[in-house]
């Protein structure tokens, strides 16, 4: 009795070490790749885009004059055409 239970045991350990040997050879092997096909067809291309957020400046530029006082303005006077490099005055445009 005490051979069978040996003999028993033994088997039933070397067919666990089988199975997990053969689980995970299963395991490792890579599953086919099939490719899903379409038939051509001619037709417009529409892409849409929706954005959500605000926008935020790389740089922040303060919009102020570098001389004090009061600047002149659209009433018969002169426009102050600024850029980076200088400030130069315009006479004023008329929109007529």
């Amino acid at each position: 009795m005490k051979r069978v239970l040996t003999a028993l045991v033994v088997l039933v350990m070397l067919g666990l070490f089988g199975g997990t040997l053969w689980y995970l050879w299963h395991k490792s092997q890579k599953p086919s790749v099939i490719f899903k096909t379409e038939t051509a067809a001619v037709s417009d291309i529409v892409k849409k885009t929706v954005a959500t957020g605000s926008v935020i400046p790389r740089k922040e530029v303060a919009v102020k004059p570098q001389v004090s006082g009061i600047i002149p303005g659209d009433k018969g006077g002169t426009t102050l055409i600024a850029n980076h490099r200088s400030a130069a005055l315009a006479p004023p445009v008329s929109l007529v």
